[in-house]
């Protein structure tokens, strides 16, 4: 086999021969005088990296050449998987696939930049050649000690690099902990020190305290929101019901989960000429918050409430979310209602969308609803002022669903999980969908539908999620 000269390729044949070329082109080059693809590609590699060549939209031009640099080191983000490899997500939406021996020091969250590699069907192949900034600086993991030395293998698997311990508070072989990083040397594991002692490994309370903490979920509110919180009514005041559609002797009602701790929406169905009057209730949150203040920007810094087995981290003080703003069995409350007027075949006829105030008749459950519609006569007795409703909410939650579907709706049928605990013991099964759900699921959706129709016509601003057509290939 021919010798391979990267001298040659560089100074002088790659100027005349090769500008310009794709990596292929370049490979079935010097395919005549033997030399493998794998050959040629380490050697435009170590160019690329070392300067001598840059890449451009996928060709290879010598660095002089007026070129524009687009594309010879990109910034992105570094993603590692547990199995070994990783990925870089950049500002413009592109992502390179990362091997492991191209990954150099990076870890799992850095902000790092990368050069593109020859391989892959796309160009999408690059090597990581600098850490820019480090994603974790602190980690939960577990503590563990080896040949006298300390250490801390993290949760987060696909951080791959165990936490060298210099120092901190101390703890037992086996002891979840918090880690601060202040060190990352070069190729050497990154060295901390402990700063909390979380608990005992596989400790139910310890396993879900290091899961908040690695998941950077707040567990309290700072002292500014919890004062303001503190100032917030506990009760409506006729003075706050002037300008309002006075809806508090209509039957409406809450429908949630059996462990559901705050209701912020709440339904009603009337049938008029034929037609099924829908309305959808929510909370009036933005009465009691105001844009720019201190619960304001708090609730958008933690962006929505964390739901765990056995509690709610919420994304409002507790006088908000389980208080003020919280549709209650039997209490007055301020909403914002979104009343939808239904032909007999579910044909939107009219929207209308105001300020409310409501007050819930019945705090109704899933299980109850449902067991209502499987003909539960002890149930029907005992709500037989909303049983009526409750069969006709069935009967548009039916005529959607079919209009839906003829509409081209994909129902996915993921599923997930339904998490109980009762004293010690944690059972995980699989939650269902039951005609109960989907009668939310269906009137939730009209709302946000006509919502966000209303926002579009009036050439309002609005933030919508897009489902684009899936790429071909990844399919």
């Amino acid at each position: 086999m021919a010798r391979f000269d990267e001298t040659k390729l560089y100074i002088s044949f790659f100027e005349r021969n090769l500008a310009g070329k794709s990596f292929s082109e370049i490979a079935r080059v010097f395919k005549r005088d033997g030399v493998s693809k794998f050959v040629v590609g380490e050697a435009i590699d170590s160019l690329v990296e070392s300067g001598k060549l840059k890449k451009v939209d996928g060709r290879f031009y010598v660095a002089g050449d007026k070129v524009s640099d687009v594309g010879e080191k990109i910034v992105g983000t570094f993603r590692a998987n547990e199995n070994g490899y990783g990925f870089v997500t950049c500002e413009d939406g592109r992502e390179f696939f990362i091997h492991t021996e191209k990954m150099g020091q990076a870890l799992n969250g850095d902000t790092v930049e990368i050069i593109p590699v020859p391989g892959g069907q796309k160009g999408d192949l690059a090597k990581v050649v600098n850490v820019i900034a480090r994603g974790y600086t602190k980690i939960v993991g577990t503590k563990f000690s080896e040949r006298g030395l300390t250490y801390v293998r993290p949760d987060d698997k696909a951080y791959f690099a165990d936490i060298y311990i210099s120092g901190g508070v101390r703890a037992e072989d086996g002891d979840k902990v918090f880690v601060d990083i202040e060190r990352f040397p070069k190729n050497k594991c990154p060295e901390g020190r402990i700063t909390c002692v979380l608990g005992r490994q596989y400790d139910f309370a310890t396993e879900e305290l290091a899961l908040i903490y690695t998941k950077g979920v707040q567990t309290e509110f700072p002292s500014s929101v919890r004062e303001a919180a503190k100032n917030v009514k506990t009760r409506v005041s006729p003075a706050e019901l002037n300008g309002r559609v006075d809806l508090r002797d209509k039957l409406i009602f809450t429908i949630d989960g059996d462990s559901a701790r705050d209701f912020d929406d709440a339904v009603s169905l009337d049938t008029v000429g034929g037609n099924y009057v829908l309305g959808v209730h929510i909370a009036d949150v933005s009465h009691y918050v105001q844009e720019g203040d201190e619960i304001d920007e708090c609730a958008y810094q933690r962006s929505t409430s964390v739901y765990l087995p056995d509690k709610v981290l919420p994304m409002l003080p507790f006088e908000l979310s389980n208080g003020i703003c919280s549709l209650n069995e039997g209490v007055t409350r301020l909403t914002v209602t979104v009343e939808i007027t239904f032909d007999k075949s579910a044909e939107v006829k009219d929207v209308k969308i105001y300020e409310s105030a409501i007050k819930s008749t019945y705090r109704l459950t899933y299980n109850k609803v449902q067991a209502m519609l499987d003909g539960d006569e002890k149930l029907i007795e005992r709500y037989k002022s909303v049983y009526p409703t409750i069969l006709k909410m069935d009967e548009l939650r039916k005529k959607l669903e079919e209009k839906r579907l003829a509409a081209g709706y994909i129902d996915l049928d993921v599923k997930e999980s339904e998490i109980t605990i009762e004293g010690d013991e944690v059972t995980v099964g699989v939650h269902k969908s039951t005609q109960a759900t989907r009668i939310i699921e269906q009137f939730m959706i009209s709302a946000n539908e006509a919502v966000a129709s209303y926002l579009y016509y009036q050439g309002l601003p609005c933030v919508f999620r897009t489902h684009d057509k899936p790429d071909p290939d990844k399919i």
